[in-house]
């Protein structure tokens, strides 16, 4: 769950900052999930970075900090902020890379690897939700200016940060404890951005 963010080219040394939530999410995740599931997840989240990844480096930018947290993953880049289309084809790299991970082991013999698609690909539809800090919100961003101001775009983009973490919730009590897991995560960043503004 990418977020770049530019920084200055004076700052040349690659840094990765791992936050004490996200050692407890590794932990919570592997406790209730397994680490089979958690390895599986694992996957499907360095397929999605490296495809935020190979962009950034085919655009001729530079990451220099990963911060990986409770709410995901954010890289920062040297350089100046990137265009509406640059960020669109950045935000979309991400979950086209899970698809395209879930294509390719989709149909594996070994179930370990079956589960490592499922994961990519609920990671990559995850991502697609327009909520805050997520890839569809970050997409979604990019479209909306041609035809919103940016109080509505504000406005819109809490509104369905919201009905996606009420969606996810509903969802996961019907069919999955993953999924409503996932619904309160999305719920509690949403509420969070809500309460610092």
């Amino acid at each position: 769950m990418s977020n770049e963010m530019s920084l200055p080219e004076k700052e040349c040394v690659f840094r990765l900052e791992l936050s004490g939530g996200f050692l407890l999410l590794l932990s919570l995740t592997g406790f209730f999930c397994g680490g089979e599931a958690l390895a599986a997840a694992a996957i499907g989240a360095a397929a999605h970075e490296l495809g935020h990844l190979a962009l950034i480096l085919g655009q001729g930018s530079l990451p220099r900090r990963l911060i990986l947290d409770i709410s995901g993953a954010c890289l920062y880049c040297a350089g100046g902020e990137p265009g509406p289309r640059q960020e669109l084809a950045r935000a979309a790299a991400g979950p086209a890379a899970g698809f395209l991970l879930w294509l390719c082991l989709r149909s594996a013999g070994s179930g370990f690897l079956r589960t490592a698609a499922g994961m990519s690909l609920t990671l990559s539809l995850v991502n697609l939700l327009p909520s805050y800090g997520l890839d569809g919100e970050r997409m979604l961003r990019c479209l909306l200016p041609r035809f919103l101001t940016v109080d509505r775009q504000e406005k819109l983009s809490c509104l369905l940060g919201l009905l996606s973490a009420l969606a996810a919730l509903t969802l996961g009590i019907l069919c999955s404890p993953q999924l409503f897991l996932c619904g309160i995560w999305l719920l509690l960043r949403q509420l969070r951005i809500l309460l610092r503004d």
